[in-house]
Order: structure tokens, then C-alpha cells, then sequence
């Protein structure tokens, strides 16, 4: 789910992201039976926060889909950790987050290439922030 978080604040404007993770959120505590609000205030605020730095770091790299979808699935993952803690918690940011994070990155960049996500980016500057 974070992967289609952050692959979708790559096409939303910030507010129609932070709704797309909240409700993704929402989806995720309730099938991983974790704490509701937390899950979805950390959604939508990943969810708001990266597309709005898609917006200002807007690049044509092929590597940047990739890179980016890392870098967002790792603070989300991080973040849940911190707030969830355990005994775990040390492993789980140090071993679990990179490793989670850079597979879904691999998997959904070849998926971006695959359907062109760059191809469906070109109308990004026509929405801007307002």
C-alpha cells in the first residue's frame, strides 16, 4: 500500500493525496489490525508531504521514480515503527525498512516503466500548488 501511496502523490496535487493516504491508511490498520488513527494521520501526511515535494523536485531521470518511491516507502515505514515501537523496533529500522523499502521500489519502478509513469507526468506542470 505504500508503494501505490507514494506512486500516486507522484499524479495528485497535495490535498487529493493526503486523502488517497488516509484512505489507504485506513486500509492498512484495518487489515493489519494496528492502531487506526495513527495509521492514517501517517498516510496522509506521507501521502500530502510527497507529492508536494514531487511537485518542487520534479526531474526527467529515469531514475527518479525509483529514488523517490524508496526514500518515501522508507520514512513511512520508519514512522509507523516509531510510533508502534516493540521489542523489535531497532532491527525493524535498521534491517526490515531498507531492505522492504528498496523491493517495493524495484517492483514499482519496473511497474512505472512498464505503464510510463514519466509518460502520464507531462501534465504536472499545468497543476502547480494552487
Amino acid at each position: 500500500m505504500a508503494g501505490a501511496l507514494i506512486l500516486g502523490s507522484l499524479l495528485l496535487r497535495p490535498d487529493r493525496a493526503a486523502i488517497l493516504g488516509a484512505v489507504l491508511g485506513l486500509l492498512e490498520a484495518s487489515i493489519s489490525l494496528g492502531a487506526l488513527g495513527s495509521s492514517m494521520f501517517v498516510f496522509a501526511a506521507t501521502g500530502f508531504i510527497w507529492a508536494w515535494l514531487s511537485d518542487l523536485l520534479y526531474s526527467d531521470s529515469p531514475q527518479f521514480v525509483p529514488v523517490f518511491l524508496f526514500g518515501g516507502i522508507w520514512i513511512l515505514q520508519t514512522v509507523l515503527t516509531l510510533l508502534t515501537g516493540g521489542a523489535a523496533s531497532v532491527q525493524s529500522l535498521l534491517f526490515y525498512a531498507p531492505l522492504s523499502a528498496l523491493l517495493t521500489a524495484l517492483v514499482f519502478g519496473v511497474l512505472a516503466r512498464i505503464i510510463g509513469i514519466r509518460d502520464l507526468t507531462v501534465f504536472r506542470g499545468k497543476r502547480g500548488l494552487t
